[in-house]
């Protein structure tokens, strides 16, 4: 009956992982008969389910148990003491289902709202270039010599008065300057951020040592070090948003330059906060 004791073992551990709802009682010497009950109902609630696979399972191992009972494998007087201990032990191996779904879930969320920002960002960029293409448009399509009365800048069709398009251009430029084309940081200020997590240049040089970052395009970054003193960065790494995201989502939490260990998490936000408007 080893065979089957296994197999009974394997049977009840895939239900309770299967159905995380079940609260499953540790097992107490003193309380035998709530441990044999735990497993009686954990067969039992497996054998009532809508899923046709863990009604067989639980019929299964709901008979399998009596005979185990009737060979001697296992005992009802110790609350199936054993088996009980074992499963807890399994269980406690492969780890709660249910928690790690939970995780996933919200990792994946986190990374659904990145993206989400990134979409009305890349939205507001196309509106602003369909803008300027219609201008650009009106302007093509005017004799030259009413060009001049039409600034690129304004939308003919636009029935706003002047003022109010005034301020949405003074909005779009206050937007473009909170943008900077690139933003320099010292090391020690990165650290403090936590976007530097490790570092291996030496304490003499840290002061000596600055970084830079800028976006080209949208969704694209370089990464700069340099060494005071010298024109050419001693590290030039592109990065895409993509990428980026993708190692948050796989839990890559350092990101190697060699000379400095980043922060993915950190670095997206920093990003994020002086790129994406």
């Amino acid at each position: 009956h080893d065979i089957m004791y296994v197999e009974t073992k394997s049977i009840l551990v895939q239900i309770i992982r299967s159905m995380p709802h079940l609260k499953y009682r540790r097992y107490k010497p003193e309380n035998n008969s709530a441990a044999k009950n735990d497993l009686l109902f954990v067969a039992e609630q497996a054998a009532t389910d809508k899923d046709p696979m863990l009604v067989r399972k639980g019929i299964k191992v709901r008979e399998m148990l009596v005979e185990l009972e009737h060979s001697g494998a296992i005992d009802s007087n110790d609350g199936y003491r054993y088996l009980t201990e074992e499963i807890l032990h399994e269980l406690a191996h492969l780890g709660n289902l249910r928690d790690k779904v939970e995780e996933e879930i919200l990792g994946l969320t986190d990374v659904y709202k990145t993206i989400c920002d990134y979409n009305g960002y890349l939205s507001s960029q196309i509106e602003t270039y369909k803008a300027y293409l219609g201008n650009v448009r009106m302007q093509s399509a005017m004799p030259k010599n009413n060009r001049k009365k039409m600034p690129v800048g304004v939308t003919v069709l636009d029935p706003r008065p002047l003022q109010s398009r005034r301020q949405q251009q003074n909005a779009q430029q206050r937007r473009q300057e909170a943008s900077p084309a690139s933003v320099d940081y010292r090391l020690d200020a990165l650290e403090r951020l936590g976007v530097v997590c490790k570092s291996n240049i030496p304490e003499n040089r840290q002061d000596k040592v600055y970084f830079n970052f800028s976006s080209p395009c949208p969704a694209s970054y370089v990464v700069k070090l340099y060494y005071k003193g010298r024109e050419k960065p001693v590290v030039n790494m592109d990065l895409l948003l993509e990428d980026l995201l993708e190692r948050k989502h796989n839990r890559i939490e350092i990101l190697d330059l060699e000379y400095v260990h980043l922060s993915v998490v950190r670095l997206l936000e920093l990003l994020e906060r002086k790129f994406v408007c």
